[in-house]
């Protein structure tokens, strides 16, 4: 196995690369028909595309998911590793993330959704910005997406790469 720290780089940088294509891909396929996206769901349609619903519902999906996928993975790799890997030192923010991947992919899917999207819909609504272009909103989100997902990875990779690695769940 590569060096803690690389092996951390690379996972950062791969997911943000995944998510990019990820949000892209989905968000040119499923908004181009629309002219402007809204800052909020109408009150008759709650599911309608929408800013504020997007950023809140597919960050807690993005920290889920990425958590549970590269936990296993970080766990994976250092149990295949041949050699003694020592310890892997990080913040103690870090460690307290708990050792579960469910519940660290829940609070690490909970807390950007409101440290991260939940500023963004509150200066967006400051602004008077009640709704974006679709095709700046695509830009945009799959920019959003890639940051945030580099963001998760690295949280998610540090806490895995910190913990015991005999211990699978």
């Amino acid at each position: 196995m590569k060096s803690f720290n690389a092996f951390l780089v690379e996972q950062v940088i791969v997911n943000v690369i995944i998510n990019f294509i990820i949000a892209y891909y989905l968000s040119s396929h499923l908004l181009t028909t629309v002219a402007s996206i809204p800052l909020f769901a109408p009150t008759d349609d709650l599911l309608a595309p929408n800013i504020s619903g997007d950023l809140f519902v597919g960050t807690f999906l993005m920290g889920l998911i990425i958590t549970l996928i590269t936990s296993v993975i970080t766990r994976a790799k250092r149990d295949k590793a041949k050699q003694d890997l020592g310890v892997f030192f990080t913040s103690n923010v870090i460690k307290k993330l708990p050792h579960s991947i469910f519940k660290r992919a829940i609070i690490i899917g909970v807390v950007p959704m409101f440290v991260i999207a939940f500023p963004i819909v509150v200066t967006l609504s400051l602004l008077d910005i009640h709704h974006l272009n679709s095709h700046d909103y695509i830009n945009y989100h799959a920019f959003y997406a890639a940051i945030v997902a580099g963001l998760i990875s690295y949280f998610s990779v540090s806490r895995t790469l910190a913990e015991n690695p005999t211990k699978i769940f």
